[in-house]
């Protein structure tokens, strides 16, 4: 079998799942991955990794009704398709990332033929002993004692929806009780303006850290930031899946998010990690492009949640149970395969 998976190179998240997909997906098939703007696309079959709008459904008509295209999507809230997206959409197969994935496109009347996991290399986890030296500078400061201390890490892209004011608010709660509590929190630039709203909590270097470098670091250098944390913190408001609740698994680091689909599809409540309670949600439209599905969380209950994984022993009870089946579940190996079968 030839495929061709397809995916918009400049789309950070998107393109790594592509690659994902493409070392697992090349001993089965005779695979070539391609930036969505490559004129030539010789291949039969194609898998399409995006997100669903009316806009990526329209990209497709270059491959209609010739190729067998199937779309992998991801989606936050429910897609605003348009009429000509909509007709495209019955011409080719639907997979979805999650549960709630899916639940958004059958809201809008999208068929999807079902649901395939982003799955991640749970094997590889070698690190950057460089990078490793630079971070213990942050955890021991030159010229000062070495103390014990507990870090905790964030990944998000700088959006609205990733929440992640309440999160830098929720650890200065966290932090003035607990000054040996660090937050990482692996950034950039973008909606929020994280360097000001840390001068205005007088968050210091030394209990938070803002990599400003989301999407530059190489796999061995994200494998030695999960490494250096104890537990991760998701806070956005919503997602299609939420990979780096995956890659807290591969390195046994239990997860706080949210007690709604995604998340409670990949974390366990105080099992795996905790999952904090909605207090309030809304469907907000976003560049008339989709209407996210907006899960609102108190700051206090995150806090709270961090507050309790803080505690060593509490917290290496949840890690203890992130064996090799959890690993197992969102193991690309175990994954990505079933995606062929669509092409069936």
């Amino acid at each position: 079998m030839e495929l061709a998976i397809v995916t918009e190179k400049k789309a950070f998240t998107h393109n790594k799942v592509a690659e994902d997909i493409f070392n697992v997906l090349k001993k089965y098939a005779n695979c070539n991955i391609y930036d969505w703007e490559e004129k030539n696309i010789p291949e039969k079959n194609i898998l399409f990794v995006a997100t669903i709008l009316s806009t990526s459904l329209h990209y497709l008509t270059r491959f209609l009704p010739q190729k067998r295209v199937v779309f992998y999507t991801t989606l936050e809230g429910e897609p605003i398709i348009d009429p000509i997206g909509r007709r495209i959409a019955e011409q080719v197969k639907i997979v979805a990332v999650s549960k709630f994935a899916k639940e958004m496109l059958e809201r809008v009347g999208l068929r999807c033929e079902g649901v395939v996991y982003h799955g991640i290399d749970m094997k590889d986890t070698q690190p950057d002993p460089r990078f490793a030296d630079f971070l213990n500078t942050i955890q021991y400061p030159a010229g000062k004692p070495k103390t014990t201390k507990t870090k905790y890490l964030t990944v998000s892209s700088n959006m609205e929806r990733k929440g992640l004011d309440r999160l830098i608010v929720a650890h200065r709660l966290v932090e003035f009780h607990n000054p040996n509590a660090i937050l990482v929190l692996h950034s950039g630039g973008g909606f929020y303006n994280i360097a000001q709203m840390a001068d205005m909590l007088e968050l210091t270097f030394e209990r938070f850290w803002f990599t400003n470098s989301f999407g530059l670091y190489d796999t061995f250098q994200m494998n030695t930031l999960y490494r250096f944390c104890q537990f991760l913190v998701q806070p956005s408001f919503t997602e299609g899946f939420g990979l780096p609740m995956s890659e807290a698994f591969k390195h046994k680091l239990p997860v706080i998010a949210l007690n709604a689909a995604p998340y409670n599809e990949i974390v366990e409540d105080k099992k795996t990690g905790i999952l904090i309670p909605i207090r309030d949600t809304r469907r907000e439209k976003f560049l008339n492009r989709i209407i996210l599905l907006m899960r609102y969380y108190s700051i206090n209950d995150l806090a709270e949640a961090i507050q309790k994984l803080l505690n060593d022993k509490y917290r290496q009870g949840l890690s203890a149970n992130i064996n090799k089946e959890v690993q197992k579940r969102f193991d690309s190996d175990n994954t990505y395969p079933a995606l062929l079968r669509y092409f069936e």
